[in-house]
């Protein structure tokens, strides 16, 4: 019954611990060491230290849950050349991407020390020069694109950690933008950022799947701005050939009109085992 309780876990809630100073590494539950083992020295003190970054570890767990929290009690061995941790969990193991929370960041615990900033709702403001005594009047400034003593757009006086600005970033005296066709073959997942000035956009975007694992290779385009999905296509795969080396040629569109000026981010989700191509756009205002 006790090894049933674990496995089915029917409160929703469980905590999984490791001691790392420990000579055995003793732990309860299911978490590995890190990895990978050239970025870890685990002989010179009785804590393993990090010596490159990023490092790894898994857990395993029985079931799925919808979110983590996690506490990490570490000695703090931060300079200007490494003055960031932070950790987090895989939050797409298509395109291998992390969300991530910061632990510590030594050039924002300097600035703390040494300069006086505004802190409101989790939020703290340093400014060069004290053009704000309200955190409330800055973000307003911010969501309408005019800051104090900024004579050009926001995001050209601003930088941020840890948080995504309100407001509108639009570009100024653009030209035409004009289709685009780009036949070099890019294997994997790949992100795109297109500015979009009143004009629709629409991609045509062939693949080819390798068929060189057993792993099914579904195609996914998303069109998303500000963290928000606007426009999903999706391709799944049918798996027929699987580990046969024989090339499939397939083809997915996105097409999305009426769209308000700004930046927006594209997403092409594909496994390893899938080569883009080429890319048609109707738009060449865009980067990797």
């Amino acid at each position: 019954m006790i090894f049933l309780f674990l496995k089915i876990v029917p409160g929703g809630h469980i905590t999984y611990t490791k001691n790392y100073t420990n000579y055995l590494r003793s732990g309860k539950g299911f978490i590995y060491n890190f990895t990978p083992t050239e970025r870890i020295d685990e002989k010179s003190k009785r804590s393993p230290q990090l010596v490159g970054n990023p490092v790894y570890f898994s857990v395993f767990t029985p079931r799925t849950f919808s979110k983590a929290k996690i506490t990490v009690k570490y000695k703090s061995g931060l300079s200007s050349s490494t003055p960031i941790i932070e950790a987090g969990v895989l939050a797409d193991n298509i395109v291998w991407r992390y969300a991530l929370k910061p632990l510590q960041n030594k050039i924002l615990d300097d600035l703390i020390l040494n300069n006086k900033n505004l802190q409101a709702g989790g939020l703290t403001l340093w400014q060069a020069e004290n053009n704000y005594r309200d955190l409330s009047k800055f973000l307003i400034d911010l969501k309408n694109n005019n800051l104090q003593d900024c004579i050009s757009e926001a995001n050209s006086c601003l930088a941020v950690y840890n948080y995504n600005p309100d407001f509108n970033f639009q570009l100024k005296e653009l030209k035409d933008s004009l289709p685009i066709k780009i036949s070099t073959p890019l294997r994997g997942a790949h992100t795109l950022s297109f500015y979009v000035n009143n004009e629709p956009l629409h991609l045509d975007i062939e693949f080819i799947d390798l068929n060189l694992d057993k792993v099914a290779d579904p195609l996914v385009i998303i069109l998303s701005r500000d963290g928000k999905v606007i426009k999903e296509e999706v391709l799944l795969d049918d798996n027929l050939r699987p580990t046969s080396g024989q090339e499939e040629q397939k083809d997915l569109s996105l097409k999305a009109d009426n769209l308000p000026p700004g930046l927006y981010k594209v997403e092409i989700k594909i496994t390893d085992d899938t080569v883009i191509k080429s890319i048609q756009s109707s738009l060449d205002r865009f980067v990797f």
